[in-house]
């Protein structure tokens, strides 16, 4: 396994109190954020690429944390309901998981409610029931309470889609979730299949088990549902700049900032403060990575390859170095497929 974090790591600051901030945003916005907007157009171009094959689902579901990247995409989601074009969901619901996990818990979860209302959509709130099977007891701050929470969560949002005779549900992940998906992956040893990052439509899949009593376990019911992730071209910033114009309230939640909780927010950290070089070993590995599938392809490495490992790349160059990685992923799939067929 390689090290994302250079030896030279700093500790991470320690961010105080866990709380949840509630953001109202004004619909007068800078001039940078109006041209950093996603409009419907584009939104719809990559909406379109993300839906399941021959489908005909007029109704859609969306994992609503109601944080700026879930409540942007319900908010073009619902804009593009609106248009009443055949092709497009006709039914958009809101679906909010209270983990319970924080004191802040209950007020997120409200929050949710009301910028769900506010764009006229209907709102479904879940809790974990905690200590009721197949959910285990609350867990433990420790290695295994992020992925506890995940299939918790998971769960619930799978039962939903049962109960409101769903089929699929889009989730808010973005093209910045992407480079620290990469960087994570990189970090467990994954070659450029797992580097790739998360697939804009999938399966749910059978989940993982061998029973219902499993947690994790979808079964057939998995096997007729899909997630879709129309989002993942887009970097944050531009769906911040969307709320904004908007006039969207959304939610930030704190913990999801903290380094000291897990892998994933310490590669946030660092990402997000331009002068870190605490990630050098995990970009280097992700660019040179990039630049051997552009050498593969065509012969030659690209801008965002071998030549600018001597210094602290940008994060516009990551998102680029795993969207061809990607690209270059999905083209070998696909190629797999046809030549077997």
């Amino acid at each position: 396994m390689l090290r994302i974090f250079s030896r030279s790591r700093k500790a991470c600051a320690r961010i105080p109190a866990v709380y949840v901030q509630t953001r109202t945003c004004s619909a007068s916005s800078s001039a940078s954020e109006q041209r950093n907007i996603v409009s419907l157009d584009e939104f719809e171009k990559y909406f379109q690429r993300c839906l399941p094959p021959q489908s005909k689902e007029h109704n859609i579901a969306v994992a609503f944390s109601g944080g700026p990247d879930s409540t942007c995409l319900l908010y073009l989601l619902k804009q593009l309901s609106n248009t009443a074009k055949a092709q497009h969901p006709c039914n958009v619901t809101a679906v909010t998981i209270d983990h319970g996990l924080q004191t802040a818990s209950s007020q997120m979860t409200m929050k949710c409610a009301s910028i769900a209302e506010s764009l006229q959509v209907r709102h479904v709130i879940l809790r974990i029931p905690w200590g009721v099977e197949p959910f285990p007891p609350v867990p433990s701050k420790g290695s295994s309470f992020e992925k506890l929470a995940r299939e918790a969560r998971y769960h619930l949002l799978l039962s939903a889609l049962k109960k409101e005779s769903i089929s699929t549900i889009a989730f808010g992940h973005h093209a910045d979730d992407q480079v620290e998906t990469a960087l994570l992956r990189i970090s467990r040893g994954s070659t450029e299949a797992g580097v790739a990052g998360m697939k804009a439509r999938r399966l749910w899949g059978m989940g993982f088990g061998s029973t219902p009593e499993n947690l994790g376990w979808a079964g057939q019911d998995g096997m007729s549902r899909w997630i879709i992730r129309p989002l993942l071209h887009f970097p944050k910033e531009r769906l911040v700049a969307t709320c904004h114009k908007a006039g969207l309230d959304f939610v930030v939640d704190k913990t999801n900032f903290q380094p000291d909780i897990a892998l994933r927010n310490r590669i946030r950290h660092h990402l997000g403060d331009a002068s870190s070089t605490d990630l050098a070993e995990g970009t280097k590995a992700l660019l040179d990575m990039a630049t051997r599938v552009a050498s593969s392809e065509s012969g030659a490495g690209r801008e965002h390859g071998s030549r600018q490992t001597d210094c602290s790349p940008s994060l516009a160059q990551l998102r680029t170095a795993v969207e061809s990685i990607s690209d270059f992923v999905e083209k070998v799939s696909y190629e797999g497929k046809v030549q077997s067929s």
